[in-house]
């Protein structure tokens, strides 16, 4: 083989030949795409030492690819090599990659982005020292529960992973996302892991993760069938999740995660199955929903103290009591109980609402302390609830609240308006009284004083006279005065008063 050749940015090959006739001398310095379509046999492609693109794409025959002087490579992507056993890039590193370390990891991330689909015969892949992966998706590769690839040792750290089947990672501590379908684990698939950011299961099993895995991000368990005998309760393997937990739509299994102790964002779980539920030691939870569990009882939160709101429609298990939240302390949201069995009591909802602790409740079933009960279905929720004495709502309280404003409004507004009447009639009054004051003056002063000519002398007739002799009469000897009676005495009329 010469290896005089250029190295195009564009390689297209199907069998050793082209790769021999080629004559490609690839080196550090070029980064060519090579696609290799509708190949068979081996292929080798030693004159390569760097590669942005390794692509195998309908090669149904295609049995051996290697690559053994390749130290970069970007993106590897087989699909439909049912026949291809070995992969070898023995010289691969995370030197040849652009990396940032990860803290409390001491691994680098590496940009190499691998995608097998279709390779059910694949069982040896070598990637040299590379420890970390971009990006790996592996489906339909052949895997199952009872026969688990064993291909990735060597992955320490991956920002996201899509697997449906069963794959080992041992030494895999750090992943951003991981997205498993079908029986994705099996033993001592991920026995160093503790840490992933987003988490989604479907139709799989959490068997061997490691206990005490912690999600920064969101849970999403969905459509998992419990029917195999060696599947245990899915939620045992997680103590934290800082986002949503959504689980939905599995049937026949235990959700009961007995080690989660705060979800930072929302709690749902919708249209399972004939599954148990638990959540003892759940104390914090942004909104709580339960909807439409079929067969499944919604238990009790023994040490939840806060929420943002609850929302529970389904079959709840009265074999705690009433108290299902029992250490709940706030709930500034709506809190909406529609329980399918009716013997469901809630008086202790009731208790917690008159004591602020719930800020709005609305709960159907039995009451002992209001006397309320209500009829209820056993296999759907009830359009009948019965709310609590305190449930105003926040509207409510908004309207009350602009009602008072404007009766004080109108209160202050009416005491205003009688101030500035009476100081008008003040006003009024006392101009009516100068008014009347400059008439009596007006009046005054059209008046003239009498002259010396109104007053008149009066004759002294009438005024003083003698009484006649006759009066006197003598009695022996002796002349007595008689007395006239009192009635002669007049008095004489006043004159009049003179004006100023």
């Amino acid at each position: 083989m010469m290896t005089t050749g250029s190295c195009p940015n564009t390689i297209n090959i199907s069998s050793q030949a082209d790769i021999e006739n080629g004559n490609f001398n690839c080196n550090s310095t070029d980064i060519p795409e090579v696609y290799i379509k509708n190949a068979a046999g081996n292929l080798e492609f030693r004159s390569f030492s760097s590669a942005l693109t390794i692509d195998v794409q309908d090669s149904p025959d295609l049995e051996l690819l290697s690559f053994p002087n390749l130290q970069n490579l970007f993106r590897l992507q087989i699909n439909n090599a049912p026949s291809l056993t070995n992969i070898s890039l023995p010289q691969l590193s995370d030197a040849g990659y652009h990396s940032t370390p990860i803290e409390g990891v001491g691994v680098v991330v590496a940009s190499l982005t691998v995608n097998i689909t279709h390779g059910s015969s694949l069982t040896d892949i070598n990637f040299g020292s590379i420890t970390a992966l971009e990006s790996l998706l592996l489906t339909d590769l052949g895997a199952n529960p009872l026969r688990c690839v064993d291909l990735f040792n060597f992955i320490v750290t991956a920002s996201d992973m899509v697997l449906s089947g069963c794959y080992s990672f041992p030494e895999l501590r750090f992943l951003n996302d991981l997205n498993i379908a079908g029986d994705g684990l099996c033993p001592g698939t991920y026995d160093n892991l503790v840490s992933v950011e987003n988490l989604i299961l479907t139709n799989a099993t959490a068997n061997y993760l490691r206990s005490s895995i912690s999600v920064n991000g969101s849970l999403i368990i969905k459509s998992l069938d419990y029917s195999h005998l060696y599947i245990n309760s899915v939620g045992q393997k997680f103590s934290t999740v800082g986002s949503d937990v959504n689980v939905t739509s599995n049937m026949d299994g235990g959700l009961e995660f007995t080690q989660l102790e705060t979800i930072g964002g929302n709690l749902s779980v919708h249209n399972n199955t004939n599954c148990a539920l638990g959540f003892d030691k759940l104390s914090k939870v942004a909104a709580l929903s339960m909807i439409d569990n079929t067969n499944t009882s919604i238990p009790w939160f023994p040490t939840l103290q806060r929420a943002d709101s609850i929302h529970l429609r389904g079959y709840i298990d009265t074999s705690p009591g009433p108290n299902i939240f029992p250490a709940l302390t706030a709930v500034p949201g709506n809190v909406t109980i529609e329980a399918w069995n009716a013997d469901f009591n809630c008086s202790k909802l009731v208790d917690q609402s008159r004591s602020n602790i719930i800020h709005n409740l609305v709960c159907n079933g039995t009451n002992n302390v209001t006397g309320i009960s209500a009829s209820l279905p056993t296999a759907g929720p009830t359009t009948s609830l019965i709310s609590g004495p305190s449930s105003l709502s926040q509207g409510a309280w908004a309207g009350i609240g602009v009602g008072i404003g404007i009766v004080v409004l109108a209160l202050v507004s009416g005491v205003v308006w009688l101030f500035l009447r009476s100081e008008r009639w003040k006003r009024e009054f006392m101009e009516r009284i100068r008014e009347q004051e400059s008439r009596q003056d007006t009046l005054k002063t059209k008046v003239k004083p009498p002259g010396l000519n109104v007053l008149c002398e009066t004759d002294a007739t009438g005024i003083i006279r003698e009484l006649p002799d006759e009066h006197l009469r003598e009695a022996g000897g002796k002349t007595v005065i008689a007395e006239r009676p009192d009635d002669h005495i007049r008095e004489l009329p006043v004159p009049p008063v003179e004006l100023d």
